[in-house]
């Protein structure tokens, strides 16, 4: 039995309207079309504020973190200490502001996938007995931390999100002009509220050592690949025989001393042997310079592109707000430079 009130809705207000649509056809549609067209266009001019996947907040919080190629693994371990004191500060600083027993992290769980990489679990009490929100203890958490010595990318993430950010793609030929302008785009992004975990791809990768021939290596008959044999058996191994013991077989490597390849100045003191078996100083057949080798590279249309990224806090911030505001502010810089 339907209610009163439908009752009336249906024949004294639906009844009614529907008739009058139907013998004002043209006018209804155009109204209809007029409802629309202001609709989007309140969305599009950024009067309403629209987000297409909000923040789902969840019941752990991970932290990933990235160090520059070729940090020490005592700094990894140390900036892994360094943010579970952050967590234990935040537990700390929660119990006494809401005079509560409950901190909001329960547990934290640290896996190291490799001396350069780790993984931060946190779980969170019940959302019922805590209280701060899952992405108000994530934000707390990341002020606390602060910026840490060699790290490459730290990311904070407390929420279910297919999209928890964006990623802006630049390109260039020029490597040393593409590197500045990420550079600029990553301090120009930190003056926006809301962003947060700024970061770009660009990694400078691998220090390395270059060899350059002298005239008096070729009279004495060596090359490029004559040296880089000597130096890397000497430095790095040279296999001799092999010694089966047991059911094992031991490999015997000859190699210099510790305490002659320590240091790169060593290289400047080992002799390397000619092909006659006469030994002569390295520093007297090559020279040294020294640069950076990338770890890896992203081309498009034989274009060296670097990403941008960061998180965003879609309480203080949408996407769409955040293009708008980067085409407003950065591009025009850009375009002006070129």
């Amino acid at each position: 039995m339907k209610r009163p009130f439908l009752l009336y809705f249906n024949h004294r207000i639906y009844q009614t309207l529907l008739k009058k649509a139907l013998i004002q056809r043209y006018t209804a549609l155009l109204i209809l079309c007029t409802i629309a067209l202001c609709s989007v266009s309140i969305i599009a001019n950024g009067w309403v504020r629209t987000i297409f996947f909000p923040d789902v907040p969840g019941q752990i919080i991970s932290v990933e973190m990235e160090m520059v190629s070729g940090s020490p693994i005592d700094l990894t371990r140390a900036n892994i200490a360094t943010i579970e004191q952050a967590a234990e500060e935040l537990n700390l600083q929660v119990k006494t502001e809401f005079d509560t027993t409950s901190p909001p992290i329960a547990k934290v769980m640290t896996a190291m996938t490799d001396p350069l990489n780790a993984l931060i679990f946190a779980e969170l009490q019940p959302e019922n007995t805590r209280q701060l929100s899952t992405l108000e203890t994530v934000s707390r958490w990341r002020s606390k931390v602060g910026a840490l010595e060699g790290v490459e990318n730290l990311n904070f993430s407390g929420s279910f999100e297919s999209t928890g950010g964006f990623v802006v793609e630049l390109s260039g030929r020029d490597e040393t002009v593409l590197h500045n302008a990420a550079v600029h785009f990553t301090k120009s992004l930190a003056e926006l509220d809301g962003l947060t975990d700024i970061r770009d791809d660009f990694r400078e990768g691998n220090p390395q050592i270059q060899l350059q021939l002298k005239p008096a290596a070729r009279h004495l008959g060596l090359s490029a690949a004559d040296l880089a044999q000597q130096i890397g058996d000497g430095f790095g191994g040279l296999e001799v025989q092999r010694v089966q013991q047991g059911s094992e077989e031991v490999k015997v490597v000859v190699k210099y001393e510790k305490l002659r390849r320590q240091h790169t100045e060593d290289l400047l003191n080992i002799s390397i042997q000619t092909k006659n078996g006469q030994w002569v100083p390295l520093s007297s057949v090559a020279s040294f310079t020294t640069g950076i080798v990338p770890s890896t590279v992203q081309r498009q249309n034989g274009r060296r592109v670097v990403s941008v990224s960061a998180s965003l806090d879609k309480k203080i911030i949408s996407p769409s707000e955040t293009f708008k505001w980067i085409e407003k502010n950065i591009i025009p810089e850009f375009s002006a430079v070129s």
